[in-house]
Protein backbone atom coordinates (compact mmCIF):
# COMPACT_ATOMS: atom_id res chain seq x y z
CA UNK A 1 0.00 0.00 0.00
CA UNK A 2 1.61 3.49 -0.65
CA UNK A 3 2.17 5.82 2.06
CA UNK A 4 0.20 8.95 1.66
CA UNK A 5 2.96 11.93 2.73
CA UNK A 6 4.74 14.28 0.62
CA UNK A 7 7.59 13.73 -1.14
CA UNK A 8 10.76 15.58 0.32
CA UNK A 9 13.29 16.85 -2.45
CA UNK A 10 16.05 17.96 -0.01
CA UNK A 11 19.02 17.74 -2.87
CA UNK A 12 19.62 21.27 -2.26
CA UNK A 13 20.04 20.94 1.45
CA UNK A 14 23.69 21.02 2.46
CA UNK A 15 24.89 17.49 4.33
CA UNK A 16 27.25 18.88 6.48
CA UNK A 17 27.11 19.56 9.99
CA UNK A 18 25.10 21.13 11.43
CA UNK A 19 22.65 20.71 9.10
CA UNK A 20 22.74 17.15 8.30
CA UNK A 21 20.09 15.93 9.65
CA UNK A 22 17.22 18.31 7.52
CA UNK A 23 15.98 15.61 5.65
CA UNK A 24 15.32 13.74 8.44
CA UNK A 25 13.36 16.36 10.87
CA UNK A 26 11.38 17.22 7.65
CA UNK A 27 10.29 13.28 7.57
CA UNK A 28 10.02 13.00 11.47
CA UNK A 29 7.66 16.16 11.30
CA UNK A 30 5.57 15.09 8.52
CA UNK A 31 5.39 10.86 10.73
CA UNK A 32 4.68 12.87 13.56
CA UNK A 33 1.57 14.96 12.55
CA UNK A 34 -0.08 12.02 10.91
CA UNK A 35 0.47 10.19 14.26
CA UNK A 36 -0.87 13.05 15.46
CA UNK A 37 -4.07 12.22 13.62
CA UNK A 38 -4.26 9.32 14.45
CA UNK A 39 -4.34 10.10 17.92
CA UNK A 40 -7.13 13.01 17.69
CA UNK A 41 -9.26 10.94 16.13
CA UNK A 42 -9.28 7.95 18.52
CA UNK A 43 -10.02 10.61 21.45
CA UNK A 44 -12.38 13.01 19.69
CA UNK A 45 -15.48 11.97 20.17
CA UNK A 46 -14.75 11.50 23.62
CA UNK A 47 -12.68 14.19 24.99
CA UNK A 48 -13.77 16.93 26.51
CA UNK A 49 -10.10 18.92 27.78
CA UNK A 50 -8.26 19.22 24.81
CA UNK A 51 -10.79 19.60 21.92
CA UNK A 52 -12.58 22.68 23.57
CA UNK A 53 -9.85 24.57 24.08
CA UNK A 54 -8.75 24.60 20.38
CA UNK A 55 -12.05 23.71 18.64
CA UNK A 56 -15.98 25.24 19.47
CA UNK A 57 -18.28 22.27 20.29
CA UNK A 58 -20.86 22.26 16.98
CA UNK A 59 -17.81 22.01 14.99
CA UNK A 60 -16.52 18.37 16.33
CA UNK A 61 -17.91 16.41 12.91
CA UNK A 62 -15.84 18.93 10.78
CA UNK A 63 -12.78 18.52 12.57
CA UNK A 64 -12.99 14.61 12.99
CA UNK A 65 -13.45 15.05 9.29
CA UNK A 66 -10.54 17.02 8.33
CA UNK A 67 -8.26 14.55 10.39
CA UNK A 68 -9.76 11.62 8.65
CA UNK A 69 -8.83 13.09 5.73
CA UNK A 70 -5.22 13.59 6.66
CA UNK A 71 -5.19 10.10 8.29
CA UNK A 72 -6.07 8.38 4.72
CA UNK A 73 -7.24 4.39 4.42
CA UNK A 74 -5.71 2.25 7.39
CA UNK A 75 -4.16 5.29 9.16
CA UNK A 76 -1.53 5.92 6.63
CA UNK A 77 -1.93 9.17 5.12
CA UNK A 78 -4.13 10.03 2.76
CA UNK A 79 -2.98 9.18 -0.80
CA UNK A 80 -3.50 12.99 -2.15
CA UNK A 81 -1.17 13.98 0.16
CA UNK A 82 1.74 11.95 -1.94
CA UNK A 83 1.02 14.73 -4.47
CA UNK A 84 2.53 17.05 -2.62
CA UNK A 85 6.29 18.52 -2.87
CA UNK A 86 8.56 19.39 0.09
CA UNK A 87 11.46 21.82 -1.40
CA UNK A 88 14.04 23.98 0.49
CA UNK A 89 14.81 25.71 -2.70
CA UNK A 90 13.02 29.32 -3.16
CA UNK A 91 11.95 30.63 -5.52
CA UNK A 92 13.11 34.00 -7.69
CA UNK A 93 11.93 36.36 -6.11
CA UNK A 94 12.18 34.16 -2.93
CA UNK A 95 8.41 33.76 -0.97
CA UNK A 96 10.05 32.86 2.21
CA UNK A 97 12.13 35.13 4.72
CA UNK A 98 12.63 35.23 8.32
CA UNK A 99 9.09 35.97 8.85
CA UNK A 100 7.89 33.74 6.33
CA UNK A 101 8.74 30.12 6.97
CA UNK A 102 6.98 27.67 4.77
CA UNK A 103 4.54 28.58 1.54
CA UNK A 104 2.41 26.74 -0.49
CA UNK A 105 2.05 27.35 -4.04
CA UNK A 106 0.05 25.43 -6.10
CA UNK A 107 -2.57 24.49 -3.79
CA UNK A 108 -5.54 24.36 -6.33
CA UNK A 109 -3.61 22.19 -8.99
CA UNK A 110 -2.38 18.31 -8.68
CA UNK A 111 1.20 18.78 -7.82
CA UNK A 112 1.21 21.55 -4.98
CA UNK A 113 4.51 22.43 -3.50
CA UNK A 114 5.73 23.42 0.16
CA UNK A 115 8.83 26.03 0.36
CA UNK A 116 10.68 25.37 3.85
CA UNK A 117 12.49 28.10 4.53
CA UNK A 118 16.16 27.00 4.88
CA UNK A 119 17.35 27.59 8.15
CA UNK A 120 20.61 27.66 7.55
CA UNK A 121 19.89 31.10 4.97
Amino acid sequence: MQRGLPSINMQDVDHQSPHANEYDQVEAALSDALQLALVALRLIDNDQDVYPHYFAPDNRDMVKEVYETVAGICGTGNVLLSNIHIQTTDFNPPICDEYTLAHMIGQDTETPVIVLYPPHV
